[in-house]
């Protein structure tokens, strides 16, 4: 009975001592997880972000600069994946660098999105960034592992504003010249973005019927808050019948045709 009695006490012994091992090896790496959680949440610890972008033809960039500092015990891995979203729609993915920061040490990293607005599937979505830009997200989700002893993940989001190269958008009154054999379409718009937009505008003339005529291509380069004053002009072949015509100008960018705005002439 005594034997059993001491082996029994020495069994819980044995198993509160691994209890206690247990826990505080937790405690440890729950708390590393901790305080790297917070250097990564908490800007006064030495975290720091930016988002610088740039608009090249008809690719945006948006650049990514980070200074992670690693005040735990272990090493820090991490890495994920970033995403542009406008409302709800994901317009591009990218990878975030993968990235080891060993203890006491500051890690910078950078990364890049490019969102190639001409792979904007949905017309209607690329009109609205073009000529009234949007409020974007991105959208940042990392997987953080400590050494071999835990992994920890966390996401973030960051407002973007893509503001429009198009912006205030206008067409004018249409009128035809040179005794209805010819027509004149007057727009205006203003570059709202901060970068040169390079441009191609036409109008179509269209009857009940069909198309009718185009105006001649007009191209041009606007500047960062500058408006543009353009008239497109275009040939008839025949005198314009009475009626209403529908005139709708469009942007060519690239491979993409796409139809902006619309008025009425009426000769």
């Amino acid at each position: 009975m005594t034997e059993r009695s001491t082996l029994a006490k020495s069994l819980w012994a044995v198993s509160l001592v691994v209890a206690l091992i247990s826990l505080v090896t937790f405690s440890t790496v729950a708390y590393s997880g901790y305080q790297e959680f917070r250097v990564v949440v908490t800007p006064s610890s030495g975290f720091k972000l930016g988002i610088a972008s740039n608009l090249n033809g008809t690719s945006y960039s948006l650049r990514i600069a980070g200074t992670v500092p690693n005040r735990g015990l272990y090493s820090v891995e991490f890495d994920g994946i970033y995403s542009l979203q406008d409302h709800g729609t994901t317009l591009v993915q990218a990878p975030i660098s993968p990235v080891t920061i060993q203890p006491g040490r500051v890690q910078n990293f950078t990364d890049t999105i490019v969102l190639n607005i001409l792979r904007i599937g949905n017309a209607t979505e690329l009109k609205q960034i073009l000529l009234n830009g949007t409020s974007a997200e991105i959208n940042g989700s990392a997987t953080f592992r400590l050494g071999p002893l835990a992994s920890l993940s966390v996401s973030n989001s960051s407002a973007v504003v893509i503001s429009a190269p198009l912006g205030q958008f206008k067409v004018g009154h249409p009128t035809t010249t040179n005794n209805g054999r010819a027509f004149e379409v007057p727009i205006s718009f203003t570059d709202e973005s901060a970068y040169k937009f390079p441009y191609a505008l036409y109008a179509e003339l269209r009857s009940a019927e069909g198309a009718v005529a185009n105006t001649t291509l007009v191209s041009g380069t606007s500047l960062p808050g500058q408006t543009s004053a353009l008239t497109l002009q275009g040939s008839l072949t025949t005198p314009l019948q009475s009626g209403g015509y529908a005139v709708v100008v469009h942007l060519l960018l690239s491979t993409r045709d796409i139809a902006l705005a619309s008025e009425v002439l009426t000769p």
